[in-house]
């Protein structure tokens, strides 16, 4: 069925700013940057009784669902959890025979679809009649809510997953600002911490064009991280690398055989420094405020070496290093589950709303 068979539609729009006041109310107002293929509880901006009134805004009940239909952000959707109102580049959707959820989840699945019906000479847009027109393969309305309420229940866990990432990641920042400052010593340490120069407890080596290398297992990095691999390696052990030009600001750490471009040092030689303490602390570095360039952020190796931080003995930098590392570990965790329950919900819904797999 054509999406108008079950659903009414309609668009909101936007009061003129000129008059402050209009924006100084209490009924939440969404714009298109603010559908995120989520429910929406709260509204960046909120407008008043009067901006409704001199305005084609209007208010939309709880359930409502609404779509992207102009610019970049085409096709994103949300939920209405409370009575809002939009502007015009929302397109408000109200379902009468259909599940509201089946749809956001059957909108979200086709979007590559909708996106290539917009149309103009920049940036596509679409409009309320191609939402309307939209051909949509509906089951029975019981096995409707079954779906839906099957990868909600993956949203779900999606969504759970994402909040324990963050939750460590954060404690994660706390940890290293604690530990890595010396504001909280871990158990048993006591000795005084020494201000050094980076250049009193590192080498740094220059990387290098990889280009007449031939393919192979040896990976290249530059300063946005891994470029392609070779064979043949320019450093091998355990190194930090700091950007040269470019990202400056976005260590890295790394191990075995790697060949760095030019763009990218590598770190060696090691001085009373464990390498891992000493990536974990170049994170907490302004490295912005050393760059030596008025264009294209540039890093000199003098300035590297004439960074002061103050630094733990030897054995307490490794136990710092490993109870980070461990946290490191416990994201990546979260993460790999993260990806795998996402990559099960993209294969739930190719088989759920392509009538693939039915539920009864």
């Amino acid at each position: 069925k054509r999406l108008g068979e079950g659903c009414d539609t309609s668009s909101g729009g936007t009061p003129p700013r000129s008059v402050p006041d209009f924006y100084n109310g209490s009924i939440k107002w969404f714009t298109t940057s603010e559908l995120r293929d989520c429910y929406l509880c709260d509204s960046a901006e909120h407008i008043s009784q009067s901006a409704l009134e001199a305005s084609s805004a209007k208010i939309f009940p709880s359930g409502t669902l609404l779509m992207a239909m102009y610019g970049a952000t085409i096709g994103r959707l949300g939920m209405l959890t409370n009575e809002a109102a939009t502007n015009q580049a929302c397109c408000a959707i109200f379902c009468n025979d259909c599940n509201v959820e089946f749809l956001f989840y059957y909108l979200l699945h086709n979007r590559a679809r909708i996106i290539s019906l917009g149309s103009g000479a920049g940036q596509p847009n679409i409009s309320q009649q191609i939402v309307k027109d939209l051909q949509l393969s509906r089951p029975p309305l019981p096995e409707q809510r079954r779906i839906a309420a099957a990868l909600g229940d993956v949203d779900r866990l999606i969504e759970n997953l994402k909040k324990r990432v963050e939750k460590k990641k954060n404690l994660k920042r706390g940890a290293m600002q604690e530990l890595l400052t010396g504001k909280r010593r871990l158990c048993g340490f006591t000795g005084a911490w020494v201000e050094k120069r980076l250049g009193e407890m590192l080498k740094i080596g220059n990387g290098r064009d990889y280009k007449h290398l031939g393919a192979g297992d040896v990976p290249v990095y530059g300063t946005g991280g891994l470029m392609t691999y070779v064979d043949d390696f320019l450093f091998e052990g355990t190194t930090v690398c700091f950007g040269r030009k470019g990202t400056i600001d976005e260590p890295q750490y790394h191990e075995g055989k790697i060949w760095t471009v030019d763009t990218l040092y590598f770190t060696y030689d090691f001085i009373d420094t464990d390498p891992k303490w000493l990536y974990y602390r170049s994170l907490l570095i302004d490295w912005l405020s050393y760059n030596t360039a008025s264009g294209v952020p540039s890093l000199t190796a003098k300035a590297i070496c004439g960074i002061s931080v103050s630094v733990p003995p030897l054995p307490e930098q490794r136990a710092i290093a490993a109870v980070l590392s461990d946290m490191d570990a416990e994201i990546a965790n979260l993460e790999a589950k993260l990806k795998k329950m996402t990559l099960l919900k993209q294969g739930m819904m190719q088989d759920l709303l392509t009538g693939k797999v039915r539920l009864v």
